[in-house]
Protein backbone atom coordinates (compact mmCIF):
# COMPACT_ATOMS: atom_id res chain seq x y z
CA UNK A 1 0.00 0.00 0.00
CA UNK A 2 1.66 3.31 -0.59
CA UNK A 3 2.51 5.73 2.04
CA UNK A 4 0.33 8.40 0.68
CA UNK A 5 -2.67 6.82 0.97
CA UNK A 6 -1.97 6.00 4.84
CA UNK A 7 -1.62 9.44 5.70
CA UNK A 8 -2.12 12.91 4.16
CA UNK A 9 -1.36 14.75 6.70
CA UNK A 10 1.77 16.68 7.29
CA UNK A 11 1.98 16.27 10.81
CA UNK A 12 2.56 12.41 10.40
CA UNK A 13 5.53 10.69 9.22
CA UNK A 14 6.15 7.48 7.63
CA UNK A 15 8.72 5.65 5.99
CA UNK A 16 8.75 2.34 3.80
CA UNK A 17 10.89 -0.31 2.87
CA UNK A 18 10.56 -3.87 2.92
CA UNK A 19 8.13 -3.93 5.42
CA UNK A 20 6.09 -0.68 6.20
CA UNK A 21 7.64 1.45 9.40
CA UNK A 22 5.82 4.08 11.06
CA UNK A 23 9.23 6.00 12.97
CA UNK A 24 7.25 8.59 14.22
CA UNK A 25 3.44 9.73 14.46
CA UNK A 26 3.19 13.40 16.28
CA UNK A 27 0.01 15.08 17.05
CA UNK A 28 -1.33 18.07 18.93
CA UNK A 29 -3.99 16.61 21.32
CA UNK A 30 -5.01 16.51 25.38
CA UNK A 31 -1.96 17.09 27.49
CA UNK A 32 0.26 17.90 24.30
CA UNK A 33 2.52 16.37 21.72
CA UNK A 34 1.87 12.61 21.65
CA UNK A 35 5.04 10.97 20.31
CA UNK A 36 4.87 7.47 18.90
CA UNK A 37 7.64 5.43 17.98
CA UNK A 38 7.14 2.52 15.83
CA UNK A 39 10.22 1.17 14.28
CA UNK A 40 9.15 -2.28 14.32
CA UNK A 41 8.13 -3.55 11.54
CA UNK A 42 4.14 -3.86 11.00
CA UNK A 43 3.44 -7.04 8.90
CA UNK A 44 0.54 -6.17 6.29
CA UNK A 45 -2.23 -7.92 8.04
CA UNK A 46 -1.60 -5.50 11.10
CA UNK A 47 -1.38 -2.37 9.24
CA UNK A 48 -5.00 -1.81 9.37
CA UNK A 49 -4.99 -2.66 13.38
CA UNK A 50 -2.26 -0.64 14.33
CA UNK A 51 -2.39 2.39 12.33
CA UNK A 52 -6.33 2.98 12.36
CA UNK A 53 -6.48 4.35 15.62
CA UNK A 54 -3.78 6.63 15.14
CA UNK A 55 -5.11 8.08 11.83
CA UNK A 56 -8.67 8.87 13.91
CA UNK A 57 -5.98 10.86 16.20
CA UNK A 58 -4.49 13.17 13.22
CA UNK A 59 -6.76 16.19 14.07
CA UNK A 60 -7.47 17.93 17.79
CA UNK A 61 -10.75 17.48 18.99
CA UNK A 62 -12.01 20.85 20.18
CA UNK A 63 -14.48 19.03 22.28
CA UNK A 64 -11.88 17.80 24.79
CA UNK A 65 -10.01 21.16 24.53
CA UNK A 66 -13.34 22.65 25.33
CA UNK A 67 -13.96 20.08 28.22
CA UNK A 68 -10.40 20.64 29.28
CA UNK A 69 -10.53 24.81 29.47
CA UNK A 70 -14.01 24.49 31.00
CA UNK A 71 -12.28 22.19 33.77
CA UNK A 72 -10.07 24.69 34.72
CA UNK A 73 -12.42 27.42 34.63
CA UNK A 74 -14.39 25.96 36.86
CA UNK A 75 -11.85 24.90 39.59
CA UNK A 76 -10.52 29.32 38.93
CA UNK A 77 -14.11 30.00 39.82
CA UNK A 78 -14.48 27.75 43.01
CA UNK A 79 -11.01 29.19 43.87
CA UNK A 80 -11.50 32.83 43.46
CA UNK A 81 -15.07 33.11 44.62
CA UNK A 82 -15.97 30.18 47.53
CA UNK A 83 -14.49 32.61 50.38
CA UNK A 84 -17.38 34.81 49.66
CA UNK A 85 -20.11 32.32 48.26
CA UNK A 86 -19.23 28.82 49.82
CA UNK A 87 -22.06 26.90 48.36
CA UNK A 88 -19.87 27.23 45.18
CA UNK A 89 -17.35 24.71 46.70
CA UNK A 90 -19.68 21.95 44.92
CA UNK A 91 -18.37 22.75 41.39
CA UNK A 92 -15.12 21.42 42.36
CA UNK A 93 -16.07 18.15 41.65
CA UNK A 94 -15.12 19.07 38.08
CA UNK A 95 -11.71 17.75 38.66
CA UNK A 96 -12.80 14.53 37.93
CA UNK A 97 -13.12 15.67 34.65
CA UNK A 98 -9.30 16.13 33.82
CA UNK A 99 -9.05 12.47 35.18
CA UNK A 100 -11.30 11.13 33.00
CA UNK A 101 -9.63 12.82 30.00
CA UNK A 102 -6.38 11.79 30.89
CA UNK A 103 -7.53 8.31 30.95
CA UNK A 104 -9.43 8.50 27.59
CA UNK A 105 -6.38 10.25 26.17
CA UNK A 106 -3.42 7.62 27.29
CA UNK A 107 -5.23 4.83 25.63
CA UNK A 108 -6.01 6.63 22.44
CA UNK A 109 -2.88 8.03 21.49
CA UNK A 110 -1.52 4.96 22.12
CA UNK A 111 -1.10 1.42 20.11
CA UNK A 112 0.66 -1.78 20.02
CA UNK A 113 3.39 -0.59 18.75
CA UNK A 114 4.15 2.48 21.26
CA UNK A 115 7.33 2.04 22.49
CA UNK A 116 6.53 2.59 27.08
CA UNK A 117 9.96 4.77 27.07
CA UNK A 118 8.85 6.88 24.44
CA UNK A 119 5.44 7.36 26.31
CA UNK A 120 6.97 8.52 29.11
CA UNK A 121 9.24 10.49 28.01
CA UNK A 122 6.29 12.76 26.01
CA UNK A 123 4.28 12.66 29.31
CA UNK A 124 7.28 14.38 31.47
CA UNK A 125 8.55 16.87 28.89
CA UNK A 126 4.90 18.03 28.79
CA UNK A 127 4.15 18.15 32.48
CA UNK A 128 7.45 18.48 34.31
CA UNK A 129 9.23 21.91 33.22
CA UNK A 130 5.87 23.83 33.57
CA UNK A 131 5.73 22.62 36.61
CA UNK A 132 9.19 22.52 38.03
CA UNK A 133 9.42 26.53 37.26
CA UNK A 134 5.89 27.55 39.18
CA UNK A 135 6.97 25.25 42.09
CA UNK A 136 9.84 27.28 42.08
CA UNK A 137 8.32 30.74 42.04
CA UNK A 138 6.01 29.78 44.28
CA UNK A 139 8.33 28.31 46.87
CA UNK A 140 10.95 31.93 46.30
CA UNK A 141 7.60 33.72 47.03
CA UNK A 142 7.24 31.64 50.61
CA UNK A 143 10.76 31.55 51.31
CA UNK A 144 10.95 35.62 51.63
CA UNK A 145 9.67 35.32 54.90
CA UNK A 146 6.21 35.39 54.49
CA UNK A 147 3.47 33.18 56.75
CA UNK A 148 1.00 33.01 54.57
CA UNK A 149 -2.74 31.01 54.39
CA UNK A 150 -5.32 31.01 51.88
CA UNK A 151 -8.80 32.12 51.95
CA UNK A 152 -9.94 29.40 50.72
CA UNK A 153 -11.81 27.48 53.43
CA UNK A 154 -11.47 24.24 51.56
CA UNK A 155 -11.13 20.76 52.42
CA UNK A 156 -7.70 21.48 53.82
CA UNK A 157 -6.53 24.86 54.40
CA UNK A 158 -3.28 25.47 52.36
CA UNK A 159 -0.77 27.09 54.96
CA UNK A 160 2.90 27.83 55.17
CA UNK A 161 5.48 28.43 58.10
CA UNK A 162 8.83 30.13 56.48
CA UNK A 163 10.97 28.64 55.42
CA UNK A 164 9.75 25.97 53.86
CA UNK A 165 11.64 22.57 54.23
CA UNK A 166 14.01 21.49 51.64
CA UNK A 167 12.30 17.78 52.19
CA UNK A 168 9.06 19.53 51.40
CA UNK A 169 10.22 21.25 48.21
CA UNK A 170 12.31 18.04 47.09
CA UNK A 171 9.52 15.96 47.39
CA UNK A 172 7.30 18.17 45.60
CA UNK A 173 9.39 18.73 42.46
CA UNK A 174 9.46 14.75 42.43
CA UNK A 175 6.00 14.34 42.12
CA UNK A 176 6.21 12.47 46.08
CA UNK A 177 3.17 13.36 48.75
CA UNK A 178 4.53 15.11 50.68
CA UNK A 179 3.39 16.42 54.15
CA UNK A 180 3.16 19.96 54.68
CA UNK A 181 3.66 20.73 58.43
CA UNK A 182 2.16 24.36 58.50
CA UNK A 183 -0.99 22.77 56.82
CA UNK A 184 -1.29 19.36 58.76
CA UNK A 185 -2.09 17.56 55.47
CA UNK A 186 -0.71 16.33 52.40
CA UNK A 187 0.10 18.98 49.41
CA UNK A 188 2.94 19.62 47.54
CA UNK A 189 3.89 23.32 47.04
CA UNK A 190 1.52 24.34 44.64
CA UNK A 191 -1.57 22.42 46.56
CA UNK A 192 -3.39 21.81 43.22
CA UNK A 193 -0.22 19.62 42.20
CA UNK A 194 -2.30 16.70 44.52
CA UNK A 195 -3.78 15.85 41.15
CA UNK A 196 -0.27 16.35 39.20
CA UNK A 197 0.96 14.08 41.92
CA UNK A 198 -1.65 11.49 40.56
CA UNK A 199 -1.92 11.64 36.88
CA UNK A 200 2.30 11.35 36.80
CA UNK A 201 1.50 7.85 39.45
CA UNK A 202 -0.89 6.82 36.13
CA UNK A 203 1.32 7.43 33.66
CA UNK A 204 3.92 5.38 35.07
CA UNK A 205 1.63 1.86 35.76
CA UNK A 206 0.40 2.67 31.94
CA UNK A 207 4.04 3.07 31.09
CA UNK A 208 4.85 -0.31 32.50
CA UNK A 209 1.71 -1.78 31.17
CA UNK A 210 3.01 -0.89 27.49
CA UNK A 211 5.39 -3.73 27.36
CA UNK A 212 2.39 -5.89 28.14
CA UNK A 213 0.75 -7.33 24.78
CA UNK A 214 -1.83 -5.00 24.06
CA UNK A 215 -4.81 -7.19 24.61
CA UNK A 216 -3.72 -7.67 28.24
CA UNK A 217 -3.36 -3.78 28.60
CA UNK A 218 -6.58 -2.78 29.79
CA UNK A 219 -7.87 -5.75 32.25
CA UNK A 220 -4.19 -5.56 33.86
CA UNK A 221 -4.67 -1.46 33.87
CA UNK A 222 -8.06 -1.90 35.53
CA UNK A 223 -6.95 -4.85 38.37
CA UNK A 224 -3.80 -2.37 39.19
CA UNK A 225 -5.64 0.95 39.16
CA UNK A 226 -8.89 -0.30 40.99
CA UNK A 227 -7.04 -1.88 43.42
CA UNK A 228 -5.35 1.24 44.24
CA UNK A 229 -8.67 2.91 44.30
CA UNK A 230 -10.85 0.39 46.30
CA UNK A 231 -8.14 0.30 48.82
CA UNK A 232 -8.60 4.26 49.44
CA UNK A 233 -12.37 3.56 49.80
CA UNK A 234 -12.64 0.84 51.89
CA UNK A 235 -9.62 1.26 54.58
CA UNK A 236 -7.41 4.52 53.09
CA UNK A 237 -3.82 3.09 55.06
CA UNK A 238 -2.12 6.05 57.11
CA UNK A 239 0.75 5.72 55.37
CA UNK A 240 1.88 9.21 54.08
CA UNK A 241 2.00 7.82 50.23
CA UNK A 242 -0.13 5.45 50.72
CA UNK A 243 -2.57 7.30 51.60
CA UNK A 244 -2.14 10.13 48.42
CA UNK A 245 -2.15 6.93 45.65
CA UNK A 246 -5.11 5.44 47.00
CA UNK A 247 -7.12 8.38 46.55
CA UNK A 248 -10.38 6.74 44.95
CA UNK A 249 -10.67 9.74 42.32
CA UNK A 250 -8.21 6.53 40.60
CA UNK A 251 -11.68 5.21 39.18
CA UNK A 252 -12.22 7.99 37.46
CA UNK A 253 -8.90 7.98 35.34
CA UNK A 254 -9.91 4.02 34.53
CA UNK A 255 -13.71 4.96 33.44
CA UNK A 256 -11.76 7.59 30.86
CA UNK A 257 -9.42 4.23 29.76
CA UNK A 258 -12.45 2.59 29.41
CA UNK A 259 -13.98 4.78 26.70
CA UNK A 260 -10.33 5.48 24.85
CA UNK A 261 -10.34 1.44 24.28
CA UNK A 262 -14.20 1.25 23.44
CA UNK A 263 -13.51 4.62 21.09
CA UNK A 264 -10.13 3.18 19.58
CA UNK A 265 -11.85 -0.22 18.71
CA UNK A 266 -14.77 1.63 17.42
CA UNK A 267 -17.22 -0.34 20.31
CA UNK A 268 -20.42 1.28 22.01
CA UNK A 269 -18.51 4.00 24.24
CA UNK A 270 -22.14 4.48 25.70
CA UNK A 271 -22.35 0.82 26.80
CA UNK A 272 -18.90 0.41 28.38
CA UNK A 273 -19.85 3.89 30.21
CA UNK A 274 -22.73 1.92 31.36
CA UNK A 275 -20.84 -0.95 32.92
CA UNK A 276 -18.53 1.16 34.54
CA UNK A 277 -20.50 3.09 35.96
CA UNK A 278 -22.75 -0.39 37.60
CA UNK A 279 -19.68 -0.99 38.80
CA UNK A 280 -18.58 2.10 40.94
CA UNK A 281 -21.93 2.06 41.70
CA UNK A 282 -22.21 -1.39 43.54
CA UNK A 283 -18.66 -0.28 44.98
CA UNK A 284 -20.07 2.92 46.92
CA UNK A 285 -23.15 1.30 47.57
CA UNK A 286 -21.36 -0.97 49.51
CA UNK A 287 -19.33 1.11 51.42
CA UNK A 288 -22.22 3.09 52.11
CA UNK A 289 -23.51 0.00 53.80
CA UNK A 290 -20.60 -0.22 55.68
CA UNK A 291 -20.92 3.13 57.42
CA UNK A 292 -18.29 5.80 57.88
CA UNK A 293 -18.83 7.53 54.49
CA UNK A 294 -15.72 9.54 53.56
CA UNK A 295 -16.85 12.51 51.80
CA UNK A 296 -13.61 11.93 49.83
CA UNK A 297 -14.99 8.59 48.42
CA UNK A 298 -17.41 11.11 46.15
CA UNK A 299 -14.70 11.64 43.66
CA UNK A 300 -15.30 8.29 42.54
CA UNK A 301 -18.76 8.96 41.79
CA UNK A 302 -18.94 12.00 39.91
CA UNK A 303 -16.84 9.85 37.28
CA UNK A 304 -19.98 7.90 35.50
CA UNK A 305 -21.49 11.42 35.37
CA UNK A 306 -18.60 13.55 33.78
CA UNK A 307 -18.75 10.76 31.31
CA UNK A 308 -22.39 11.17 30.44
CA UNK A 309 -21.02 14.72 29.52
CA UNK A 310 -17.35 13.12 28.07
CA UNK A 311 -19.02 10.64 25.22
CA UNK A 312 -22.11 12.77 24.94
CA UNK A 313 -19.53 15.71 22.90
CA UNK A 314 -17.12 13.03 21.71
CA UNK A 315 -19.65 11.53 19.93
CA UNK A 316 -21.39 14.49 18.83
CA UNK A 317 -18.37 16.51 17.28
CA UNK A 318 -17.54 12.89 15.46
CA UNK A 319 -21.25 12.66 14.00
CA UNK A 320 -20.61 16.54 12.57
CA UNK A 321 -23.04 18.30 15.06
CA UNK A 322 -21.46 21.33 14.80
CA UNK A 323 -18.86 21.71 17.35
CA UNK A 324 -15.77 23.85 15.92
CA UNK A 325 -12.52 24.85 16.53
CA UNK A 326 -13.21 28.83 18.06
CA UNK A 327 -9.94 30.42 18.87
CA UNK A 328 -10.74 31.66 22.23
CA UNK A 329 -11.99 28.40 23.90
CA UNK A 330 -8.94 26.78 22.27
CA UNK A 331 -6.49 28.69 23.44
CA UNK A 332 -8.06 28.38 26.56
CA UNK A 333 -7.74 24.68 26.66
CA UNK A 334 -4.51 24.90 25.80
CA UNK A 335 -3.59 27.05 28.14
CA UNK A 336 -5.85 24.60 30.77
CA UNK A 337 -2.58 23.39 32.41
CA UNK A 338 -0.74 26.94 32.88
CA UNK A 339 -4.25 28.27 34.03
CA UNK A 340 -4.74 25.36 36.62
CA UNK A 341 -0.41 26.16 38.44
CA UNK A 342 -0.64 29.62 38.15
CA UNK A 343 -3.81 30.41 40.18
CA UNK A 344 -1.52 29.87 43.43
CA UNK A 345 1.36 32.19 42.35
CA UNK A 346 -1.18 34.50 41.63
CA UNK A 347 -3.20 33.87 44.97
CA UNK A 348 0.92 34.62 46.60
CA UNK A 349 1.63 37.71 44.83
CA UNK A 350 -2.26 39.77 45.36
CA UNK A 351 -1.46 38.40 49.23
CA UNK A 352 2.15 39.71 49.12
CA UNK A 353 0.99 42.56 47.37
CA UNK A 354 -1.76 43.18 50.48
CA UNK A 355 -4.98 42.91 48.70
CA UNK A 356 -7.66 42.40 51.38
CA UNK A 357 -9.18 39.07 51.04
CA UNK A 358 -13.41 39.02 49.94
CA UNK A 359 -15.05 39.29 46.60
CA UNK A 360 -12.24 42.07 45.15
CA UNK A 361 -9.36 39.58 45.80
CA UNK A 362 -11.95 36.96 44.38
CA UNK A 363 -12.02 39.03 40.94
CA UNK A 364 -8.38 40.13 40.65
CA UNK A 365 -7.35 36.64 41.05
CA UNK A 366 -9.68 35.16 38.73
CA UNK A 367 -9.06 37.76 35.96
CA UNK A 368 -5.32 38.06 36.82
CA UNK A 369 -4.96 33.92 36.53
CA UNK A 370 -7.21 33.85 33.30
CA UNK A 371 -3.96 36.79 31.42
CA UNK A 372 -1.12 35.20 33.23
CA UNK A 373 -2.05 31.85 32.73
CA UNK A 374 -2.44 32.62 28.72
CA UNK A 375 0.91 34.47 28.92
CA UNK A 376 2.62 31.78 30.62
CA UNK A 377 1.64 29.38 28.05
CA UNK A 378 2.32 31.53 25.04
CA UNK A 379 5.85 32.85 26.21
CA UNK A 380 7.16 30.22 28.54
CA UNK A 381 4.98 26.75 27.99
CA UNK A 382 4.82 26.28 24.14
CA UNK A 383 8.61 27.70 23.66
CA UNK A 384 9.87 25.03 26.06
CA UNK A 385 7.67 22.18 23.97
CA UNK A 386 8.91 23.13 20.95
CA UNK A 387 12.76 23.64 22.38
CA UNK A 388 12.05 19.93 23.57
CA UNK A 389 10.80 18.63 20.49
CA UNK A 390 13.56 19.83 18.19
CA UNK A 391 14.71 16.06 18.16
CA UNK A 392 15.28 14.79 14.16
CA UNK A 393 12.88 11.97 13.28
CA UNK A 394 13.92 8.73 13.36
CA UNK A 395 16.80 9.07 15.69
CA UNK A 396 16.80 6.55 18.60
CA UNK A 397 16.01 7.35 22.03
Amino acid sequence: MPVSRLCSTPTAVYKANSALRVEHVKMRLGWGWGIFDMEAPIPPREQGRTLAPLRRMERQYASIQYMRGGAAMTILVVHSFMPVFDPIRNLGSVISLFFLISGFLVIAITSDATRPHRFLLARIRRIVPLYWILTGLAAILLWGGVSWQSPIPFWYIYSYDPPLPWRFITASLAFVPAWNQGAGTIQPVIPAGWTVNLEMLYYAIFALLLYLPRRWLMPVLTMAISMLALIGIFNRPDQLALWAWTHPIGLDFLIGAWIGHAWQTHGNMWRVLGWCSLSVMTVLLLRAIMGHFDPVIFAALFGPLFGVLFVAVIRAEEVGAGIRAARLPMLIGNASYAIYLMQFVVMLMLDLAGVPHGLGFGLAEFTLTILSGIAVHMLMEEPLLRLMGRKPIGSSG
